[in-house]
């Protein structure tokens, strides 16, 4: 017996309820902000909160290197926190490379 794997689509689709006031903002926004469909919405809200998320993790990175109320000296780059700005330099060039709506 011989089993075909089938390719891998390079994006999936998402569905979602979204509140009717929220939506309709979002339309009237899109425009503004050069996108011409939900899809290109969709992808550059969860963007966002991708780079939202990765900024919290930097965050938690200092408060564990230095405490909640720790000031961080200048120049100093806390342990582990390297690898969470390239990953980020990372996700940035790809957003840049990748078209909304692929």
């Amino acid at each position: 017996m011989t089993v075909t794997r089938l390719p891998v689509p390079p994006s999936i689709s998402w569905t979602a309820r979204v509140p009717r006031d929220l939506a309709e903002q979002v339309e009237a926004a899109m425009p503004l902000l050069g996108l011409t469909n939900r899809t290109e919405a969709v992808v550059a809200a969860l963007r966002l909160l991708r780079r939202h998320a990765r900024e919290a993790a930097v965050l938690a990175a200092v408060d564990t290197a230095y405490g909640p109320d720790g000031i961080v000296p200048t120049g100093t780059v806390p342990a582990g926190l390297e690898a969470l700005l390239a990953a980020e330099d990372a996700v940035a060039a790809e957003d840049a490379a990748v078209p909304a709506t692929a």
